[in-house]
């Protein structure tokens, strides 16, 4: 456990350019090895670092957003569409748990709203297109993707609701809101190359901005769980 709390961080970073690896070889049988193993890796770092019996609400939301996308990272590795819409449901659940996340450390202030709603609109227009241009190529039902859409969008809202924070303002500036916007990139491009394009380069920028993402949202985490 020594060696995850010193270094962690670093371990992270080589099973995930591992798991790139992997992807640009075309060796999928040990991603379900590397891929798995992100998730886990940043929980236990965060565990170790945090502060005990203090903070117990974002621990859970934290740690629960964690489980679900650790469950999309293991659906995402069965190449089906059925599992695919699976993940994308564990995705809008991993966001529906940063809502109450982002709203514990900066419940939403109905008289300065407009960050909040400028973030929301922005997110559901873009993904609106989005949708719509691959919305001729998919061949599952896109209620999973529009759910996402809904809950991710609510998550970057409330996650730019944070800027208001007097105390929590620099945490989102420099860890939350990058994060929150390098899933939307992951997520994106994931989606594009999946019913569009089928590039393995796509594929590799689409992990290392979610493997970024979820390094970003640990290490702004660690610092709110050990204050």
């Amino acid at each position: 456990m020594n060696l995850i709390k010193k270094y962690g961080l670093l371990i992270y970073w080589l099973v995930l350019l591992l798991d790139c690896l992997l992807i640009f070889t075309q060796d999928f049988s040990y991603r379900w090895y590397t891929k798995l193993l992100l998730v886990p890796i940043l929980v236990v770092y965060v565990v170790l670092h945090e502060r005990k019996h203090h903070h117990f609400a974002l621990r859970i939301t934290y740690f629960s957003a964690m489980a679900a996308a650790w469950l999309s990272d293991a659906l995402l590795l069965v190449d089906t569409d059925s599992y695919f819409a699976a993940s994308v449901l564990a995705s809008a659940a991993m966001h529906f748990c940063y809502v109450f996340f982002f709203l514990r450390l900066k419940p939403i202030n109905l008289k300065m709203p407009e960050q909040a709603i400028t973030a929301l609109l922005i997110f559901i227009v873009v993904n609106f297109f989005l949708i719509k241009f691959v919305n001729n190529d998919v061949k599952m039902s896109v209620l999973p993707l529009w759910l996402y859409t809904g809950l991710a969008g609510l998550a970057i809202a409330c996650c730019a609701n944070v800027l208001n924070s007097s105390v929590r303002k620099r945490l989102a500036l420099n860890n939350f809101l990058p994060a929150m916007v390098l899933f939307f990139f992951s997520d994106a491009f994931m989606l594009v190359n999946k019913f569009k394009f089928q590039e393995n380069f796509l594929d590799i920028v689409a992990m290392l901005s979610y493997g970024y993402a979820q390094y970003t949202m640990a290490i702004g985490s660690r610092k709110v769980l050990k204050s």
